[in-house]
C-alpha cells in the first residue's frame, strides 16, 4: 500500500484529502505543520511514498520544510505535491523543486488525478 504524508494546518482540508485518500486505499499519516513533520519522519521506519504539502503554515511553514527536507538525505528523495496560493511566485515553485503544485483551495477531484498519474508513472 502506498502511504502519502500530509502536511496541512487547516484541520477540515487536512481530514477531506485524507479521507478523499484513504477512500483510494492510500494510507495516509499527516502532520499539522513543518516542524511535526519532521520530527515524524525522523522516527520514521519506512518513508512515505510522497508528501503532499501546504506552504503557509504555523511553526514552520512549507517552504522552511522543504529546505530542511531537500538538505536531508534521508527525506529529500521524497517527492512532494505543493498546495500553494496563486500569489506564490515562480522563484519560490523553482527553488522548491515540487513533484507537482496545485493550487488553493484545492479540487480533491484534481488532487487524486494527480496523486493516481504520480503512482502509474512511479518506476
Amino acid at each position: 500500500m502506498k502511504s502519502i504524508l500530509i502536511i496541512e494546518d487547516d484541520h477540515y482540508s487536512r481530514e477531506s484529502i485524507k479521507s478523499v485518500l484513504e477512500s483510494y486505499d492510500y494510507h495516509i499519516i499527516d502532520a499539522s505543520n513543518g516542524q511535526e513533520a519532521l520530527d515524524m519522519l525522523s522516527h520514521c521506519n519506512k518513508m512515505p511514498h510522497l508528501i503532499i504539502l501546504d506552504l503557509n503554515m504555523p511553526v514552520m511553514n512549507g517552504t522552511e520544510f522543504r529546505e530542511a527536507q531537500l538538505k536531508d538525505q534521508r527525506f529529500a528523495p521524497i517527492p512532494v505535491i505543493l498546495l500553494t496560493g496563486k500569489n506564490t511566485s515562480e522563484e519560490t515553485k523553482d527553488r522548491l523543486k515540487p513533484h507537482q503544485f496545485l493550487n488553493k483551495p484545492v479540487d480533491l477531484n484534481d488532487l487524486i488525478f494527480v496523486v493516481n498519474n504520480f503512482f502509474l508513472l512511479e518506476h
